[in-house]
């Protein structure tokens, strides 16, 4: 184990959060210990941060108009070396495609998924831009679409969308040498009314594939044909326990690598929801334990043994030690970032 460098994301834009950009932490992946290096904030909300080659890109989240700032990584520092101003609002995920050449954002606000190229000098505009149309069964949240997130799958030839304001998860051929997506047939599945897909984790397989429903605090499980992009609905769990009569919102969830559980973060019941995979891919509840902090945005499984939680409603990046059973053995280190909002770990 070694000593790496971890960006953690922070809102750094009233309201939505009092943090300062991009922080930049010294991390011993051995202990799970952590220390702030320096941070960069030449950002404007940075939501969700991906690696493109050598690059650090971010998702500026504001309401305006979608954007994508470009980092250059050098002696622990990050150098802006462009944005790329694009349409949407709230952009709030970023999927670089396998061949490093193009790239997928959510734009939340606008319900719409813009394409983009990536070269040396960061993010090159628009490629294509996918509107979508509609609304949900919610009123409040689901009154037009709002795209959240996408996912390439273990094959590398499909794309999966959360379209959270339609409750539907959409599938697209992608060609990833010109940058293009062609629907699936069928191009989409119809998820429960009112669950609002967030978030999707593949298992390795690529068989099955998970989704965070934020709306229903549940997680759904979906067969994946990688022969024909279709996406087919096989469960849904509910990722709170029984009993529970607060309000939550599911938010994150991840497969471990060797395929043996899915994690799903509560924002609300601040908890982390595990869940035991089966033979054929179905979950069944493994239990939840405290995600150390309140609103647990996102999380990332460090190897088998170490998860580090963003918990934006109190301001802390911790992280703790899984017991490989589903369960934690406790909390390793903690560290104040306020609105801290995601990670992005610096291995070369």
């Amino acid at each position: 184990m070694a000593e790496i460098t971890l960006l953690a994301g922070s809102y750094n834009l009233p309201p939505f959060g009092q943090g300062k950009g991009i922080n930049i932490l010294r991390y011993d992946e051995a202990s799970g210990a952590m220390e702030l290096s320096g941070i960069c904030e030449d950002t404007v909300n940075p939501s969700y941060l991906a690696r493109a080659g050598d690059l650090v890109l971010a998702a500026q989240e504001i309401l305006e108009k979608g954007g994508i700032a470009s980092y250059k990584v050098a002696n622990g520092t990050l150098t802006r070396i462009q944005t790329a101003d694009l349409p949407g609002g709230l952009m709030c995920h970023l999927t670089p495609w396998p061949g490093g050449k193009f790239l997928s954002a959510a734009n939340y606000w606008t319900g719409s998924l813009a394409v983009c190229p990536v070269g040396e000098a960061g993010v090159g505009g628009l490629a294509s831009l996918l509107q979508y149309e509609g609304r949900g069964a919610d009123p409040k949240r689901q009154e037009g679409p709002h795209t959240h997130s996408s996912c390439v799958d273990p094959s590398g030839k499909w794309l999966v969308v959360a379209e959270l304001g339609l409750d539907r998860i959409l599938s697209y051929r992608l060609d990833a040498e010109v940058g293009t997506l062609s629907p699936a047939v069928p191009a989409f599945v119809q998820a429960p009314a009112g669950c609002g897909p967030r978030h999707f984790a593949f298992h390795p397989d690529g068989r099955t594939l998970y989704v965070s429903a934020e709306l229903s605090s549940s997680v759904l499980v979906c067969g994946f044909d990688h022969e024909t992009g279709a996406v087919t609905l096989r469960q849904e769990l509910p990722a709170v326990p029984a009993g529970f009569g607060g309000s939550n919102l599911t938010a994150d969830i991840h497969c471990t690598a060797d395929g043996r559980f899915v994690y799903v973060s509560n924002r609300g019941h601040d908890s982390i929801a595990s869940f035991r995979v089966g033979a054929d891919g179905d979950l069944r509840a493994a239990g939840c334990f405290f995600s150390f902090g309140k609103g647990p945005r996102s999380f990332r499984l460090m190897g088998h043994s170490v998860m580090l939680i963003a918990n934006q409603g109190s301001g802390t990046l911790v992280s703790c030690r899984l017991n490989g059973e589903g369960g934690c053995d406790g909390k390793l280190a903690e560290l104040q970032i306020p609105s801290v909002v995601c990670t992005l770990p610096m291995r070369d």
